[in-house]
């Protein structure tokens, strides 16, 4: 796990919540249902209408992603590429098909095993410069998808202080009763938090 992700997370939630107790805030006034489903799952079923099915399905992974990251030794690959070079210097190509499944980075293997098929230099250049491209397009599209939810969370969130001061309004009238008002616009605005 990124440990400065945790940590940054966690501190920056702990001094939101210590300044609102040192104030006087109730901590259960804070987790309400109603704006926590208008703000997250509103912004879930945002996200997931403003782009496609394949991207949002591969949201909680890709959070999972952001706190626990593939980890590769670039030491070991950078070791075991002088290794296959000399063996195939030594001994030929062919001998690396044995060692294709001795590396740890899948592109390592895919690049080994194009070479392996005896293709062209230019042929080889076009097919990594394909994957490439296929890898920036990917990453560009999951992280967009976290553009989408960051800018339409806050709206979410001004949708449901509305929706709680609508109906503040309208119960206003009726009730007479101060303490319920203030208690009902509180409400209203933890959405906007």
């Amino acid at each position: 796990m990124r440990f400065n992700t945790f940590v940054g997370i966690f501190l920056g939630f702990s001094a939101i919540l210590f300044a609102f107790y040192i104030e006087g805030g109730d901590m259960s006034k804070l987790i309400l249902p109603a704006p926590l489903i208008i703000v997250i799952g509103g912004t879930l079923m945002a996200g997931m209408a403003s782009t496609s099915w394949k991207v949002f399905k591969k949201l909680f992974v890709l959070v999972w992603l952001s706190f626990f990251p593939r980890k590769y030794d670039r030491k070991f690959i950078a070791l075991q590429l002088l290794e296959f070079s000399l063996h195939s210097r030594k001994d030929g190509m062919l001998v690396l098909e044995k060692r294709l499944r001795d590396s740890r980075h899948p592109y390592i293997r895919r690049w080994l095993q194009v070479g392996l098929d005896g293709v062209s230099l230019e042929t080889f250049d076009n097919i990594f410069q394909l994957e490439l491209d296929g890898l920036d397009f990917r990453h560009s599209e999951n992280i967009a998808l976290f553009h989408k939810l960051g800018g339409l969370s806050p709206t979410m969130g001004i949708i449901g202080t509305v929706m709680g001061l609508i109906q503040t309004m309208s119960s206003a009238g009726g009730s007479g009763d101060a303490d319920q008002l203030v208690l009902s616009i509180s409400v209203a605005f933890l959405a906007t938090l």
